[in-house]
């Protein structure tokens, strides 16, 4: 029997610019750095960035990838505002 997720890993192109959006943007933990991933804590869950700088990326933009997290109401606007700000694309469910 699964007990629990231990943690998720995302290929990403650019680690330094992945480890900013997920530490200072998104506000998540850091945990382990090397040169190649990034482990943090992002809600109670392991995130791991592993830079994969030669694979084709053109395509995700047909893909139904996301992450969705879970906020308290009150913090709706501030979290909005922030990621606006930094022009991420939002799908928003209430």
């Amino acid at each position: 029997m699964i007990q629990s997720v231990n943690h998720l890993t995302f290929s990403v192109s650019n680690l330094k610019n992945s480890k900013y959006f997920y530490e200072h943007i998104l506000e998540g933990e850091l945990v382990y750095e090397s040169d190649r991933t990034v482990y943090l804590i992002l809600g109670g869950v392991w995130i791991a960035l592993n830079e994969e700088r030669t694979i084709p990326r053109h395509e995700i933009k047909y893909s139904y990838t996301h992450i969705a997290f879970t906020i308290n109401e009150s913090d709706y606007q501030y979290w909005y505002d922030k990621l606006i700000k930094y022009r991420v694309t939002l799908v928003l469910h209430k």
